[in-house]
């Protein structure tokens, strides 16, 4: 009996290690309820390390060997002496610096480049065989650009204070209007959130559900046809580019993500 493979196969989050921790109620006060729950229902909290948590951790890891190994002992060169990622990263100084200038750099650059080496990390493991896509998961990406956007949004409120809100106001709108413009404003800008999160996590779910049907179809075309030329090999190929371009995607993704969230910052600080 042949099992079918599934493209949303790879992206299940398995459990490594397994913790369930027993919670009970606890009243001050005598309470029977509580009681009889304590009494008849076992309840668990779940600690368990799942994969994400594992891969998770990995790419924390390495970003600090990165740090301290490569950026320490060998520090950014400049011309065509720069390897891929020392480029991805001066692309990203780049950025804050056009979009702050020197007044605001050093506050935000060690976040955003933390953010681009534990994203682009992330996707550059997952294209390692037998890996997991950690941003493949929507909660992971959403968690990140949740956490990024309540801090920009402080930030534009402690830079700002209350004129921080006349980023809803759209300049020169008729009074009557003013409150349905706010209104779409606001939803606007809590929107983004969910591109940064949703872009992210899209692309590299879609490319990975890509290569893995492509990979399983060279290999039914292997199975049931023979290693022909066009029958496994052209689809082997085409495998082996969608995997270069994949590869490629990883630091794209990255960047916008820094990109968009470089462009946020700076429309909570300067409110335009």
């Amino acid at each position: 009996m042949m099992t079918y493979f599934s493209p949303l196969e790879p992206f299940r989050v398995e459990v490594i290690i397994p913790f369930l921790a027993t919670v009970k109620l606890d009243s001050v006060v005598f309470c029977p309820l509580v009681q009889c729950l304590n009494r008849h229902l076992t309840m668990f909290t779940d600690y368990s390390l799942n994969i994400t948590a594992v891969f998770s951790i990995l790419t924390l890891s390495l970003i600090l060997i990165y740090v301290d190994v490569v950026l320490k002992r060998a520090p950014l060169r400049i011309g065509s002496d720069l390897n891929f990622v020392e480029k991805l990263i001066a692309m990203v100084i780049n950025l804050i610096f056009t979009n702050f200038g020197p007044k605001h750099f050093n506050k935000i650059f060690f976040i955003i480049c933390f953010v681009f080496l534990f994203i682009f990390f992330m996707n550059s493991i997952s294209m390692v065989p037998f890996t997991f896509a950690v941003t493949s998961q929507f909660v992971v990406t959403f968690t990140i650009a949740g956490a990024l956007f309540f801090g920009l949004t402080l930030t534009g409120l402690l830079e700002n204070g209350v004129k921080f809100f006349t980023l809803f106001v759209p300049q020169g709108a008729p009074a009557v209007l003013t409150v349905f413009l706010v209104i779409i404003e606001f939803i606007s800008y809590v929107a983004r959130v969910f591109s940064l999160a949703i872009r992210l996590f899209a692309n590299i779910l879609a490319g990975h559900a890509l290569v893995g049907i492509l990979g399983n179809f060279a290999l039914l075309m292997l199975m049931f046809l023979g290693a022909g030329l066009t029958t496994f090999w052209l689809p082997l190929l085409i495998v082996f580019c969608v995997c270069a371009l994949e590869v490629m995607i990883a630091g794209l993704q990255a960047y916008v993500f820094v990109m968009l969230l470089t462009l946020y910052y700076h429309d909570a600080i300067y409110l335009h």
